[in-house]
Order: C-alpha cells, then sequence, then structure tokens
C-alpha cells in the first residue's frame, strides 16, 4: 500500500492541506478534522480525473498527515 504526505499548515482562520507530490490538490477546513475530510475527498476527485494517478493509487493508499503549524 502507498503513503500519501499530507502537508496541514493554518493561519489564524483555518487550516489548509495540500500534497506536495500532485500539484493542485488542496484543501481547507476550519479544523484539523474538516481539513482532513475534505483533503480526502478532493483527492478522490484528483484520482478519478488522472489515468496516471489512477494507475499509482488503483490498490490502495494511506495518508499520512504532517502538522506543520509554525508560529
Amino acid at each position: 500500500m502507498k503513503s500519501i504526505n499530507v502537508i496541514i499548515e493554518r493561519n489564524e482562520a483555518a487550516f489548509f492541506a495540500y500534497i506536495p507530490v500532485i500539484p493542485g490538490c488542496t484543501a481547507g477546513g476550519w479544523d484539523e478534522n474538516e481539513v482532513k475530510q475534505n483533503m480526502q475527498m478532493v483527492l478522490d476527485i484528483c484520482i478519478q480525473d488522472d489515468p496516471e494517478l489512477q494507475r499509482q493509487y488503483s490498490n490502495a493508499y494511506v495518508l499520512k498527515f504532517i502538522a506543520d503549524f509554525k508560529e
């Protein structure tokens, strides 16, 4: 099973996430749980829309969330 790293950042208003190896695959949310759920939905759409991503992640994957909460 492949692992996909997801970077989560925050500012004073919200949380944001992105996958460095999949350009444009980004999500936001009001809290950490919401941004994780939204990222899963966005990633599903990215995979559905891209045949190469379908080949890479067709056998299953796991998301590894990495918090980058710099002050």
